[in-house]
């Protein structure tokens, strides 16, 4: 290694978001892409820096491949000890990827032990963010305006929530339960062009960022969010379900599941609920939309009957969202000890639906037209950085 002597601080700093301004609030986001391992391996197509972010001391790294272990310590790379609790990795020059285990990430890579074990973080431009979201989030091959709704709305998703994970270090993680980031493997010409054109573009409601929930085929109608999460006690204007006439084309308008009694009993009790035998799974109430909004479940425990009443939502969720694809029941039939879930749509079904946006791009409707469908009364603002 080339040792320079060279002292650099640069903080991983999380702001707060102020919503009342038609700037975005940030420039970057940190997304961590690997958590708790003990060894993984980093190299560059040029070459790159290592920072020490407690010395400050940089070292210059040919592009080979450089194994990173965790020890009591220290971080070890390749054959240098760092004492320290982070590395900073950054290419030479602009336009290079750094590679974690062989896979392309953009701008810097933060390597830090948290509990005793290596998280590795991306930190990001935004616009560079949504480069690794989008193709995720949506078929590359979908028409140009629907690839501009979804740049708006992922954009929109994110900068409203910036600080996700602030307890863990780090803005986002890079699954569902954020938005789905595989940096540079994330990417793909069609939907980074949508998310250049829409640059700086977020859907804004009486001048605040909106709540850009999404979704993948609503069955038919849209949702009210407070039938779906529980910290929702009431809907936005801009998020009361609405009726799609566009989804019914999807392959996720109906659905049928079967799933053995055994494995439902194995995914209650593993989410905290004791049950030796299932009785009977219901519809125990709907929302004005049709779907399920809360399911009764009768069980036996201790050879004693109990009922448990759980949003459909958290069901679902439990069970698998993969599995069971909506609330949007049409019905709950038990056969011996197999359960037949069939059902419309697939997703929670709030916000914008995207089978009926994609048939929308198809009618000729641009994106505008999309969002305002979805999210009625809000406006698109283009936010400077």
């Amino acid at each position: 290694m080339k040792k320079i002597n060279f002292l650099i601080i640069i903080p991983l700093i999380l702001y707060p978001i102020n919503i009342f301004c038609n700037k975005l609030p940030v420039t970057v986001v940190n997304i961590c892409i690997i958590k708790n391992v003990n060894h993984l391996n980093v190299t560059s197509n040029d070459r790159f820096f290592i920072i020490d972010l407690t010395t400050g001391l940089k070292y210059e790294q040919l592009p080979t491949n450089h194994e990173i272990e965790l020890y009591k310590n220290y971080i070890k790379v390749s054959e240098t000890k760092f004492l320290t609790n982070m590395i900073q990795i950054i290419p030479k020059t602009e336009n290079n990827f750094i590679y974690v285990n062989k896979k392309p990430y953009r701008d810097i890579i933060y390597i830090r032990k948290i509990n005793n074990k290596l998280s590795v973080i991306n930190e990001v431009g935004i616009e560079n963010y949504i480069y690794g979201i989008l193709k995720m989030e949506t078929n590359p091959e979908w028409p140009l305006e629907v690839l501009k709704a979804q740049a708006v709305v992922s954009r929109t998703y994110a900068v409203k929530r910036i600080g996700r994970h602030q307890e863990e270090g780090f803005d986002f993680c890079s699954e569902v339960h954020c938005q789905v980031y595989r940096g540079v493997n994330g990417e793909d010409k069609r939907t980074n062009y949508a998310v250049d054109l829409t640059k700086g573009e977020v859907l804004t409601y009486k001048n605040q960022l909106a709540d850009t929930v999404y979704h993948a085929c609503c069955g038919g109608r849209t949702e009210n969010p407070e039938n779906v999460w529980s910290t929702y006690q009431q809907s936005p204007e801009y998020l009361k379900g609405v009726i799609c006439k566009y989804c019914k084309s999807s392959k996720h308008y109906r659905w049928e599941k079967i799933i053995n009694e055994e494995l439902l009993i194995q995914k209650l009790n593993n989410s905290g609920y004791k049950i030796d035998k299932l009785l009977s799974i219901k519809i125990y109430s709907k929302s004005k939309t049709g779907r399920a909004k809360e399911i009764a479940i009768k069980y036996i425990y201790n050879n004693n009957r109990h009922t448990l009443v759980l949003l459909a939502n958290r069901f679902r969720l439990i069970v698998d969202p993969w599995q069971i694809k909506s609330t949007n029941f049409v019905s709950i039939i038990k056969q011996d000890k197999k359960y037949i879930f069939s059902g419309k749509g697939w997703g929670h079904g709030v916000g914008m639906c995207q089978e009926g946006a994609k048939v929308m791009a198809d009618k000729g409707y641009d994106y505008r037209q999309i969002l305002e469908y979805y999210y009625p009364g809000t406006e698109i603002q283009k936010w400077e950085y």
